[in-house]
């Protein structure tokens, strides 16, 4: 038994290190602004924002940016934030046959943002050594699973996405896409089982359905997903998006639908109201 407990300290201590590290690079922030091409674009290759910088390269709200015919490494770039080493140069194509070269350049940053970035860094942090606290003086179901929630909520963050190489984030992104998926279940089984309780009936049949059906198949459309779009498969990869998402909200819908059973007539009524939030 000894021996168990102390396996199990050794692989919560391991896991936690990592997105406890990855979350303490991005409060350097402050002292070292991410840096970026100067334009967001949403997933099929349309910008939707520029900045000054940008806009004097040529490129416009608007535009499409025709990603199939991108290197995977810039094309993996193209984003809400289209992060970038500072100095590097991207060349993006247009579907009108117009090539826009863009320089990246540091993002200015405000005070407040420097604030509320230590603020928000601080708070995942201890948010995700409480739950592997409390997996390590009380291990049971619920716990586990707070803590295999706590752990899908860090991501690489700009700072991983200015300077590791493609193979890096695309290997980085994969694990997430896996650890995402087990962090829904593990929100799931958390909100059924909080704060002691055993699930039985059509409960625990869902709960088994999530873990070992719905999960699984979220992380193999999100790798799917992502292996798709780096092979320049652009129209398909975005396809899959809203039937990830759609699985997601499903999955979401039927956790308030145990989770309200006996709140009372207006608590039902705000849970129900956010499930149908979530979908939008």
């Amino acid at each position: 038994m000894k021996t168990r407990a102390l396996l199990r300290a050794a692989v919560i201590i391991a896991l936690t290190t990592i997105p406890v590290a990855m979350t303490g690079v991005e409060m350097l922030l402050p002292w070292h602004p991410w840096a970026t091409f100067g334009f967001s674009a949403d997933p099929s290759g349309v910008v939707t924002d520029v900045d000054p910088d940008a806009a004097r390269a040529g490129l416009r709200i608007g535009n499409r940016i025709a990603l199939e015919r991108m290197p995977a490494a810039d094309r993996w770039m193209v984003s809400a934030s289209s992060v970038g080493r500072d100095g590097r140069i991207m060349q993006l194509p247009l579907t009108t046959g117009k090539t826009v070269t863009v320089v990246a350049h540091p993002r200015p940053r405000t005070v407040v943002d420097n604030i509320t970035d230590l603020i928000a860094c601080s708070a995942l942090i201890l948010f995700i050594l409480v739950a592997a606290t409390l997996v390590l003086m009380r291990p049971s179901a619920v716990t586990w699973a707070f803590y295999l929630f706590a752990l899908s909520m860090c991501d690489g963050g700009t700072l991983y996405v200015e300077y590791l190489s493609f193979q890096a984030l695309f290997g980085l992104f994969l694990v997430q896409a896996a650890a995402g998926a087990a962090g829904a279940a593990g929100l799931f089984s958390f909100a059924l089982r909080f704060p002691d309780v055993r699930p039985t009936g059509a409960a625990l049949t869902a709960e088994r359905v999530v873990i070992f059906g719905v999960a699984p198949v979220l992380a193999a459309l999100n790798i799917a997903t992502a292996i798709l779009y780096a092979l320049a498969n652009v129209g398909p990869a975005i396809a899959l998006l809203p039937v990830t998402n759609t699985i997601f909200t499903a999955c979401l819908r039927l956790q308030f639908s145990f989770c309200s059973r006996g709140m009372p007539p207006s608590v039902r009524r705000n849970a129900t109201g956010c499930a149908g939030w979530s979908r939008r």
